[in-house]
């Protein structure tokens, strides 16, 4: 009896959920909070959600402040309008309880990154010389466009809605206040939303309370040949993998690094093509090339500084590398390339091997790319190798000279179109740095690199445009791959955002060993991770390791030399719900109508209850004689 009552009452309260909340769907596109080594960034509702009436806010309004609204509120604005400035004149009010953005095409230019990116760790910074906020040490318009919003500490939640219905939705509950806050008419509607973030104060803190979890994703590497001769140089070709935006789920990074790791992936191919065709002379070469996805650079490069680190302290791949800083001839690392065909090499063209790519690289004869060097080391991955080591040469090649072109820079509008002139520009760049990399290491002076501009029109589609491309399809053999651009956002596991690297690297890198199924394996093929497939035996040469800071890595969490950002854990249930706010009139003739029916109900049972008797007599038993 309890159990069939308690499972009416179950279902009885959702049914009146279900018609008193209408939800709104927003596929979890909301601020996180995410903290460092002195302080927390980002959003977060309170525990239980938070809720209010729903108010429209224009560009009047947020000039105008709210101090006249004395009631709990929730606001609805345009997405064009989310700004720093906006944000502190929200948190100055005491009943500001979130924020629903209205997703906006009209949306064009925005970077809610910093001014000056990895501020306190490049090279020649030092966190401890940042005296008041947003104080760039170096470099401070290199991202012109930064607004630093990513970087603001909100005591309330931000959700970003999309849907156009859902759009819709929210602009038809607004129409009854106008943007001053005065009502126009009853009914109103109001919003209870709920994205409660554990983290807080900062990473000590919150690690120790168990509230967040570091960055720690991998870096993934691979050589075009075993590495027999540890002690021979390298060239280290860097590219950063993964992006950041304020939504992380929209995490793109077209012109931040997608282009430009559709550049390695095909530098890779194009010097596999050149090793296949002629192995013992690649062997031969006078330096080995390692190519390198770093996934955690988005904040203060903390991949890159783990890479750095390892290298020092010779920890760096497996037990057979034996390399170290000491090692790294030339980094080379493949900035935003996708926005210009004029190409900027910086490097302070101090060392041998950076003089001798420069001047490759500014011979070019092709008439349709162009490179300038730039003795200027702006930000960029290749700064955590000279932290460890000033004397590490290295080039940053990108198309931006003084500040970037990108002004999109970390942000969800960070996307690219794939056009015949990006993928003709970018196979003309893989083809003139691969080839300029090998000449350079003593390679064949009448060997020059060439890919297809079909693969790379196919490795721009699925970096650029969608999951559902041809080329994953094929190389993972999966036709349910979702179709939507693939977010890099510099995640605290190892999954999702880096899950088609390691397969690509491999289908660009592998070579044909030439072996049977039977003898497929490392020991006839030694230093190569081998793989039979469809009657080829492939050897390739991938490795991974974890592109946890080095701050996490000493158990360091107020380090100032090396990144401590961390992501907070979040409660499971996150919704936005909408509910209608009657009139006082309507809500107090409710009230009283409830009372009279409650009042009626109540005297009914009473007399129903008193008269028991005579009302049940009729149907009693009669009694008969045994």
């Amino acid at each position: 009896m309890w159990l069939l009552l308690t499972l009416i009452i179950a279902i009885s309260s959702e049914g009146i959920d279900e018609r008193i909340y209408e939800k709104v769907e927003f596929d979890s596109t909301i601020c996180f909070r995410m903290t460092n080594h002195d302080s927390q960034v980002g959003c977060q509702t309170s525990r239980d959600g938070d809720s209010g009436v729903l108010y429209p806010i224009d560009e009047k309004s947020i000039e105008r402040g709210f101090e006249e609204i004395q009631t709990p509120f929730i606001g609805v604005m345009n997405a064009t309008l989310l700004t720093p400035e906006a944000v502190k004149t929200f948190k100055s009010s005491s009943y500001m309880r979130g924020l629903l953005i209205l997703e906006d095409s009209n949306v064009l230019s925005f970077s809610p990154e910093k001014s000056c990116p990895g501020n306190g760790y490049n090279y020649g910074e030092s966190v401890n010389d940042i005296k008041e906020p947003k104080q760039c040490l170096q470099h401070p318009n290199w991202n012109r466009n930064g607004n630093w919003l990513l970087f603001e500490d909100i005591p309330f939640g931000i959700f970003l809605v999309q849907k156009k219905q859902e759009i819709m939705k929210l602009n038809k509950s607004i129409e009854n206040v106008d943007f001053t806050g005065k009502l126009k008419n009853y009914p109103l509607w109001g919003a209870q939303m709920k994205a409660f973030m554990y983290a807080a104060v900062d990473t000590a803190t919150c690690l120790r309370r168990g509230n967040c979890d570091p960055f720690k994703s991998k870096n993934y590497f691979t050589n075009l040949v075993p590495l027999e001769d540890p002690k021979k140089p390298v060239v280290l070709v860097i590219v950063k993998s993964d992006a950041a935006a304020f939504f992380k789920q929209l995490s793109f990074g077209g012109e931040a690094s997608a282009a430009s790791m559709v550049v390695v992936f095909g530098m890779i191919k194009a010097l596999a093509e050149i090793r296949d065709s002629d192995i013992v002379g690649f062997k031969k070469l006078d330096g080995v090339i390692i190519f390198t996805f770093l996934h955690g650079d988005s904040f203060d490069y903390g991949a890159s500084q783990r890479m750095a680190y390892d290298l020092k302290k010779k920890q760096f791949g497996k037990a057979n590398y034996n390399i170290s800083l000491s090692n790294i001839k030339l980094v080379l690392e493949i900035g935003p390339i996708a926005k210009s065909n004029t190409l900027y090499l910086h490097s302070r063209a101090t060392s041998p091997s950076e003089t001798d790519l420069l001047q490759r690289l500014g011979s070019t004869t092709d008439p349709d790319i162009n490179f300038d060097t730039v003795k200027t080391i702006p930000p960029c991955s290749y700064n955590s190798f000279l932290r460890e080591n000033s004397s590490v040469p290295g080039i940053f090649v990108t198309d931006s000279k003084d500040e970037l072109i990108d002004s999109n820079y970390a942000s969800r509008k960070d996307i690219l179109d794939v056009t015949a002139t990006l993928t003709t520009t970018i196979t003309k760049v893989i083809n003139t740095l691969a080839t300029a990399v090998y000449r350079s290491l003593g390679g064949n002076t009448t060997t020059a690199a060439s890919i297809k501009s079909e693969l790379v029109g196919e490795l721009l589609e699925c970096y650029l445009v969608t999951q559902n491309c041809s080329l994953f399809r094929r190389i993972l053999n999966r036709t349910d791959l979702p179709d939507k651009r693939l977010s890099r956002y510099s995640i605290v596991s190892t999954a999702n955002s880096t899950i088609y690297l390691p397969y690509l690297m491999m289908q660009m890198s592998r070579r044909n060993l030439s072996l049977p199924s039977e003898s497929c394996n490392s020991t006839n093929a030694p230093g190569w991770d081998t793989k039979f497939v469809n009657g080829t035996c492939y050897g390739t040469v991938l490795n991974a390791s974890f592109a946890l800071s080095p701050a996490f890595v000493e158990g360091n969490y107020t380090s100032t030399q090396y990144s401590t950002w961390t992501e907070s854990r979040w409660s499971a249930d996150m919704y936005i719900r909408l509910f209608r706010i009657a009139s006082s009139h309507e809500e107090t003739t409710i009230f009283v109508t409830g009372i009279v029916y409650c009042f009626f109900v109540s005297l009914c049972i009473f007399q129903c209850n008193r008269k028991r008797e005579d009302i049940f007599r009729g149907s009693q038993p009669e009694e008969t004689d045994s």
